[in-house]
């Protein structure tokens, strides 16, 4: 079953990669693509999960407003 994330993800024309070297930007220089994969799956959970899962949704929606603007 696919979640939230991925099926957005795909909407948009975006991988996990994409998201990862964003977040890794944006100061998580040493989150890793399988503790992504969890916190976004819901497997990892705690403080730091909550705080990219929160960061990845404003990057998502960055991402959906220049899509709107390039339309």
């Amino acid at each position: 079953m696919k979640n939230k994330y991925t099926i957005t993800l795909a909407e948009l024309g975006k991988k996990q990669v994409d998201l990862l070297y964003e977040l890794q930007q944006r100061g998580y220089k040493n989150l890793c693509q399988q503790q992504l994969s969890g916190y976004l799956r819901g497997v990892i959970h705690g403080p730091q999960a909550d705080a990219v899962l929160k960061l990845s949704d404003i990057i998502i929606d960055e991402w959906r407003k220049e899509m709107k603007k390039a339309q």
